[in-house]
């Protein structure tokens, strides 16, 4: 047998990993007579198995295609050049925002984020959001980033989100006046109030760490929820964004509606642009490729239809106003996703005087499956998975590893399912937690991250404003 031959190398590769034909078989999908043909070059594999092997074998198409192994390279001069570009601009973005006399809270979570991030695809993730969440206001649409993204601050300097991650806080757009404020954890808690230049404050932050986003956004992932119309505006910019490779779509059976764009930037032979392909057998390309989930929500729909009947701008905070507060206080929700829930109103009926911090925190056990709240005041409950990383964190030093191990198995419902061992409540119990506490991580189930439950919360505030102030529009569009 010729040493240069695909079944050769294939062979060869095999044994390197340490597996069996059966094993490799079961890996790839097939059985142990198809790798045999294989390796014995009386057959090639299809096209769409390609892929799966050479993530099992660790090789790329092109080399198992080409019967060798490549060096090593850097990633493309293009991507590189795109990378180092955006930073710029992520950076002038803040300027422009702060000023150029940076408080110095405001400079340490940039530059703490900068160098989490700057060796990872995170920038080209949150420039590819911004770019739909750009295109989607262009074009009347509603388009909602879920889970973690943002908790970056960098992310919302660049527009690519609406959450700031900050800790509360007032800001004067005109003469950049900058304050902290203390003993507040949500900024729309914030009195109204005037500048000494009598520009009105902007009232914002909600104290979300970022550490809890670091292991996660190393590649390019976007989970979205989006307006029907908006689905089209997020094809068209996924594909303009990535000009070069062909874009194509993961649909799967049990879910008609959630599709899944996919940047093939593997050379993949029978794969070609604007292809709609079974994620069962393609989801294997989710390892390695950037890509973004859409899924059409009909509340998005709803609120771009009020929007586009009263004039009123869904991207400003409108929502933070003592009447809409005092609505949600008085039960005064009916109708509105979130909020009209009889569990939700139970959970915030435990605070005496509910704040928005209080909304957020309710909504985050609402969808929290499991008791984390267990008699602790509303505002200090664990309601979302950073609140574990934060207060495990907050009482040791070094490393945050183990905080994150802790909150990354709890919000998968780890302990929930198989128990907490003894030698971790050991350690909980170390660092000064009592039985409530390690009972409550103990028994939950699935837990948000914050910025994602604060994105929940914005947006069933801005359904409560427009039945408040537009009935007739509310009751027609909901």
């Amino acid at each position: 047998m010729k040493n240069d031959t695909f079944g050769f190398f294939l062979r060869d590769l095999r044994e390197q990993n340490g597996l069996s034909q059966s094993q490799l078989g079961r890996l790839a999908g097939v059985s142990d007579k198809a790798v045999s043909k294989w390796e014995n070059d009386t057959a090639r594999p299809q096209s769409r198995l390609l892929y799966r092997l050479a993530s099992v074998l660790g090789v790329t198409v092109d080399e198992l295609l080409s019967c060798r192994r490549r060096p090593p390279e850097n990633k493309g001069e293009g991507v590189c050049k795109m990378k180092d570009g955006l930073w710029k601009q992520a950076h002038h973005a803040l300027r422009v925002r702060y000023g150029e006399a940076l408080p110095v809270g405001v400079l340490n979570r940039y530059l703490s984020e900068f160098e989490a991030l700057r060796m990872t695809d995170a920038i080209l993730c949150f420039e590819l959001l911004r770019r739909i969440s750009v295109r989607a206001a262009e074009t009347g649409e509603h388009v909602r980033a879920k889970g973690a993204i943002g908790s970056s601050f960098i992310a919302f300097v660049m527009g690519a989100t609406e959450v700031n991650p900050l800790k509360a806080h007032t800001f004067c757009p005109n003469c950049r006046r900058f304050e902290w404020a203390d003993g507040v954890r949500c900024g729309w808690d914030i009195p109204k109030k005037r500048c000494a230049c009598g520009t009105p404050l902007l009232r914002d932050g909600h104290d979300v760490p970022f550490a809890p986003l670091q292991e996660t956004v190393h590649c390019l992932r976007l989970d979205l929820s989006v307006s029907y119309g908006g689905c089209k505006t997020v094809r068209e910019t996924v594909r303009s964004f990535f000009a070069d490779v062909p874009v194509v779509t993961l649909s799967r059976k049990a879910y008609p509606k959630l599709e899944t764009l996919v940047a093939v930037t593997e050379n993949i032979p029978g794969l070609t642009d604007g292809q709609t392909l079974p994620f069962e057998e393609y989801g294997i390309l989710l390892r390695n490729c950037p890509a973004v989930t859409l899924m059409p929500g009909a509340d998005l729909d709803a609120l771009r239809r009020l929007e586009a009947d009263t004039g009123i701008s869904c991207r400003a905070a409108v929502f933070a106003v003592p009447e809409v507060l005092e609505a949600v206080r008085a039960g005064e929700t009916q109708g509105v996703p979130e909020l009209c829930s009889a569990q939700f109103r139970a959970i915030l009926g435990t605070s005496p005087s509910p704040t928005f911090h209080d909304v957020i925190q309710a909504l985050g056990l609402l969808h929290g499956a499991g008791d984390t709240h267990d008699g602790l005041p509303l505002a200090d409950a664990v309601a979302y998975r950073d609140d574990i990383f934060t207060k495990i964190q907050s009482r040791m030093d070094g490393p945050s590893g183990f905080a994150y191990k802790v909150m990354h198995d709890v919000s998968r419902g780890v302990y929930a399912r198989g128990g907490m061992s003894a030698e971790l409540q050991k350690q909980l119990s170390a660092l000064g937690f009592d039985e409530r506490f390690t009972n409550s991580l103990a028994e939950s189930r699935f837990m948000y991250p914050k910025a994602h439950g604060v994105l929940y919360a914005r947006y069933a505030l801005l359904f409560l404003y427009f039945r408040l102030h537009y009935p007739e529009s509310f009751q027609k569009r909901m």
